[in-house]
């Protein structure tokens, strides 16, 4: 073999895959970012408080993460609910005809006070704006008076033509003291009619429900159903049996609009009764006590939404991303094999965490009060006086036990004892950070309030870069009247101050968190925008974008596959700092009342609610105030290190 054949072969032999591949911009990026240790500080804390935010159902609850007891106080709200179903469908069935009469009535009544809130409504506004025109007429002849005082060429006339714009300013004094007379007793009048119209709909509605006999029939059987749970499995088939037959009855009964005739009334009575009679014989909580099962229930994971349950895979996914990563880099070197093993095993993760809290259902939620379920139930075992925070599973198989979550308390759970209780308070106490006016656990509403703060950060943001970047890159690529028409637009936006302008919508559409993350969204695009389009006239004339047009490449892929990842960079440095400014925007929302309602938490909210007592109960306001600086603080550091490591003058 000649010496050109052996450097072929050391040049086609494969070499490792570090000495392959070189560094990419973003490992490039990621090392100059790390150089920058309070930033790298920063990402740990950001992810610490999504985490929170993301697990606070499993970390801050009142419900149990498992429990394992019996349910007897739920057996007797649900035969209680099925008791006042049956009576309620009974008697709304025998009084068919009176309450359809009283339904016309009602809606009749409902109808005219309606009118009459509209016509008083109405008149009330014409008198608003009589006394707006007199109050500005007074003003006129106010101003008359003041010119003729200090004209002095002819003083005769002039004290006359003062007198008459005197006795004019006093007349429309009168009518306007008279105007605001009527307005007030217009007002009275409409809070009366008011409070009729409401008692009148509320009447509506409970006689439509009533009317409604599809739906108790349905709560009928859902109550006989519930029943089911917490007994034995002969019970239960039995319970079964009764369901069919109350099924069979209701199929069988036809209702018409004039209602039943007195045979078939009674007849109805008659079978209603018999059914009663079958379960109330057989189904109180007497004869069903030594019935009655433990069942191992995780109250707090099926309580869980499906927006919960995807935010905790994506977090689950990009925390064991790294980690998959380093352990299948170390064990196998083929690049391929890597992503086809990574792709099996987060898959796989996703399947079981999928089938524990969505596909498998064999275990409900039990909407009741756990605590006082599970005290009950001990209380009669073991002797067990109270339930702080968490109980530990008991040395026998058949004892009840519960395993809460590390705080305990829900958000709005309220402990009357315990209100403006100090944080590390020295009497004992399981609230770490205190309580406030009601008796709320500081602590739980915290995290679940970074939910609320963290949430409108992102998904603001991720409102404003859509709209910015997609505004930015047409204008910024197609240049010419395109590029001055919404310039023109971006400036006439930009020129409002953007919080007055926020407050404004919110006074209109209402406050609520929905509301702030998409108004925070639409107005603060424009210097997205801006950049974006900076961003695109500089990259719209390279030989890349050239080589593409060439080609024939249409100017939508153009625009979002070709340009658009290479002027990022800016974007994604504006959008750490707009998370932050999004963040200060609710709180101070909130803070002034325009944003998240009780009893649901939010930094800014409880900094308003916690304003009142800043000296004497200061951890209302200071513990959620330090909260927000330090995640602001962080979003900005971030930002700033993410700024200077994406620096196109950065060298390895």
């Amino acid at each position: 073999m000649t010496e050109v054949d052996k450097t072929m072969d050391k040049s086609l032999a494969p070499v490792p895959h570090e000495k392959t591949t070189g560094k990419s911009y973003w490992d490039i990026v990621w090392k100059q970012f790390k150089k920058k240790t309070s930033a790298v500080i920063s990402v740990w804390i950001i992810l610490f408080f999504f985490f929170i935010a993301i697990f606070a159902p499993l970390i801050a609850n009142n419900n149990p993460l498992a429990i394992y007891t019996s349910y007897g106080e739920f057996y007797k709200d649900s035969y209680a609910s099925w008791e006042k179903t049956h009576e309620k469908l009974l008697s709304s069935i025998l009084n068919q005809k009176s309450l359809m009469e009283s339904q016309k009535k009602a809606q009749i009544q409902f109808d005219v006070l309606k009118k009459k809130v509209y016509l008083i409504n109405k008149k009330k506004d014409e008198l608003k704006n009589k006394y707006e025109k007199t109050k500005g007429k007074i003003t006129e002849l106010e101003e008359a008076i003041e010119k003729l005082s200090k004209n002095t060429s002819s003083r005769s006339s002039t004290e006359k033509d003062k007198d008459v714009l005197i006795q004019r300013k006093l007349v429309l004094e009168n009518k306007r003291k008279v105007l605001g007379r009527q307005e007030k007793d217009l007002a009275k009048e409409r809070v009366k009619k008011l409070v009729k119209k409401d008692g009148a709909n509320i009447l509506l509605i409970q006689l439509k429900s009533q009317l409604d006999y599809g739906k108790m029939e349905n709560l009928v059987l859902d109550s006989l159903k519930a029943l089911k749970f917490p007994v034995s499995d002969e019970t239960a088939s039995q319970i079964d049996k009764y369901i069919e037959q109350y099924d069979a009855f209701f199929s069988g009964i036809t209702l018409e609009k004039g209602g039943l005739n007195q045979s078939a009334k009674d007849q109805v009575k008659q079978e209603m009764d018999k059914l009663h009679g079958l379960v109330a014989g057989q189904l109180t909580f007497s004869n069903i006590r030594n019935h009655l099962v433990r069942k191992l229930t995780f109250p707090a994971f099926r309580s869980l939404s499906s927006l919960d349950i995807t935010f905790m895979i994506l977090f689950l996914i990009l925390v064991a991303s790294p980690l998959i990563n380093k352990l299948l880099t170390l064990f196998i070197h083929d690049l391929a094999r890597q992503k086809r093993l990574k792709r099996y095993i987060i898959f796989g993760l996703l399947g079981v965490f999928a089938f524990v809290l969505i596909i498998n259902p064999s275990r409900p939620f039990i909407p009741t009060d756990y605590k006082k379920l599970f005290i009950s139930n001990i209380e009669k075992t073991r002797g067990a006086t109270a339930i702080k925070g968490q109980a530990s599973r008991a040395s026998q198989s058949e004892e009840d036990y519960a395993i809460f979550p590390p705080v305990p308390y829900g958000f709005n759970e309220n402990f009357a004892g315990d209100r403006y209780e100090s944080p590390f308070s020295a009497t004992g106490s399981q609230h770490l950070l205190g309580t406030d006016n009601t008796g709320r656990d500081v602590l739980s509403r915290m995290i679940w309030g970074a939910r609320i703060s963290l949430s409108v950060g992102f998904v603001a943001v991720s409102i404003y870069v859509f709209i910015g970047v997609f505004f930015g890159a047409v204008a910024g690529y197609f240049g010419g009247k395109i590029d001055i028409v919404i310039s023109r637009f971006i400036e006439i936006v930009i020129c409002f101050p953007s919080f007055f302008l926020i407050l404004t919508i919110i006074a209109f559409v209402g406050p609520s968190i929905t509301n702030i993350m998409i108004v925070i969204g639409f107005t603060s695009w424009p210097g997205v925008a801006r950049l974006t389009r900076g961003e695109f006239l500089k990259l719209r004339n390279q030989d890349f974008v050239m080589a593409a047009k060439s080609l024939g490449v249409p100017d939508f892929k153009i625009i979002f596959k070709h340009i658009l990842p290479n002027a990022l960079t800016p974007v994604l440095v504006s959008a750490t700092f707009g998370i932050a400014s999004a963040m200060l925007i609710e709180a101070s929302l909130s803070y002034l009342g325009f944003g998240v309602r009780e009893p649901f938490p939010s930094w800014g909210q409880m900094i308003s609610v916690g304003q009142s007592n800043v000296l004497t109960h200061w951890w209302l306001s200071l513990i959620p105030g330090i909260a927000i600086f330090i995640s602001v603080t962080t979003y900005n550091l971030v930002g700033d290190a993410l700024r200077e490591a994406i620096d196109p003058r950065l060298k390895e």
